[in-house]
């Protein structure tokens, strides 16, 4: 560990840490680490897996492709220069193709980002993954974050950490909202604490079992599958080991004038009306009960803290029999929700006959709140909910 300590001292990276690919055609594993510059460990356990991986070029079926993320905020140590990285991947209007990027440092990062993923997206032979490798600034055990597609959720239930849906609808461009509408499997990792000595080692046990789980390499090839994930099940509560979905956000547009109580960690429980932070000098109430999620102990960002909620097992299985009979396709016979005129993935929904049943159904059928237009609600189903663009993109595994 003292080593890593002294790589993430003086962290310099090109865009591309490392290229390996196998001597059997297979998927394509695309892993971003560094995001955000203050988030080294993924970085760090990537390189660690160049490393490891040399020699079984006979054992690998497929490639995989290390990409570094906000090279310069990484040099500095920051979460970035300019502009979050992870804020600028914003949709246009058809939810195909990228819209109006802010001018700044992140914008010359990004564009580098843009053409190598699409790129490697064009020359795949196989199904593509991808993964982003994240860091907390509170304390916390790890977890992952995935896309509401049955195939995001078919990927991770197996995986033993607690797995949250529903973070893309409250951010506003991260790179795995991107990504996932091009029709990739696409999940963020988060292997704990910034400055956790336990993080790369969480992050490299992820990256041995996202090696197996996707069908680039055999159960102990490289070393131990069960070691692997029973490191994973042993950096978290049991209990917590299930799908959440994240109920509230609270956001600030500065970091510095919020100020969070000690003592939160995510999956904290919290109660309604409690006091979490102060912002601007109000205080700031939990609006429901649930668990924290994501409290901001950092001078940069833009999320104060989420509460997030266990989803039962029985909506999980609800939700993937109705999308699979192909219930979404009579919505437009509810009263209040209709095609919208131009996009044939959008619903246009009277707020007002939603509130008769709530938005869950529209969210048990993978759909995300978008925007609103002319006093409605317009909802987006999220692309490539069964299957991929291309007949290859299904997993082995």
């Amino acid at each position: 560990m003292e080593v890593v300590q002294e790589r993430q001292a003086s962290m310099k990276c090109n865009r591309v840490l490392g290229y390996f690919r196998g001597e059997s055609p297979g998927p394509t594993l695309v892993v971003v680490g560094g995001m955000h510059g203050n988030e080294p460990s993924g970085v760090l356990a990537l390189q660690t897996l160049l490393e490891e991986l040399k020699g079984f070029e006979d054992r690998f079926s497929g490639e995989l492709i290390a990409l570094a993320g906000n090279l310069r905020a990484l040099e500095e140590g920051k979460r970035f220069i300019d502009y979050d990285l992870n804020r600028m991947w914003k949709m246009a209007s058809d939810m195909r193709s990228l819209g109006k990027i802010p001018d700044s440092y992140e914008a010359k990062e990004m564009h580098e980002l843009h053409e190598l993923i699409c790129e490697i997206s064009e020359n795949r032979k196989g199904p593509l993954v991808f993964l982003d490798l994240h860091t907390t600034s509170s304390e916390s055990s790890p977890f992952l974050l995935c896309g509401d597609t049955l195939r995001n959720r078919n990927f991770v239930a197996s995986i033993p950490v607690p797995k949250i849906l529903g973070l893309d609808e409250q951010l506003n461009g991260p790179l795995l909202s991107y990504v996932n509408a091009q029709g990739h499997i696409s999940i963020v990792f988060e292997a704990g604490q910034h400055d956790s000595p336990n993080a790369h080692n969480n992050h490299l046990a992820f990256l041995r079992v996202m090696l197996v789980r996707v069908g680039c390499m055999e159960k102990g090839v490289l070393c131990s599958y069960e070691l692997n994930l029973n490191h994973l099940e042993a950096e978290c509560i049991p209990h917590l080991q299930h799908f959440f979905e994240v109920r509230y956000r609270y956001g600030v547009r500065t970091a510095e004038d919020f100020k969070m109580r000690p003592g939160y960690f995510n999956f904290r429980e919290v109660e309604e009306k409690e006091l979490l932070a102060q912002y601007r000098r109000f205080p700031v109430f939990a609006p429901l009960s649930g668990r924290i999620f994501l409290p901001l102990y950092q001078q940069q960002g833009e999320d104060g803290f989420f509460i997030i909620r266990r989803i039962p097992k029985r909506r999980i299985r609800r939700s993937s029999f109705l999308r699979r009979i192909g219930f979404q396709k009579i919505l437009p016979l509810f009263p209040g929700i209709r095609r919208h005129p131009k996009y044939g993935n959008m619903l246009v929904v009277n707020p007002r006959s939603l509130r008769r049943w709530g938005p869950s159904l529209l969210y048990v059928l993978g759909y995300r709140q978008m925007s609103r237009s002319e006093g409605n609600l317009v909802f987006i189903k999220r692309p490539y909910d069964l299957k991929g663009p291309r007949f290859t993109d299904n997993l082995t595994k």
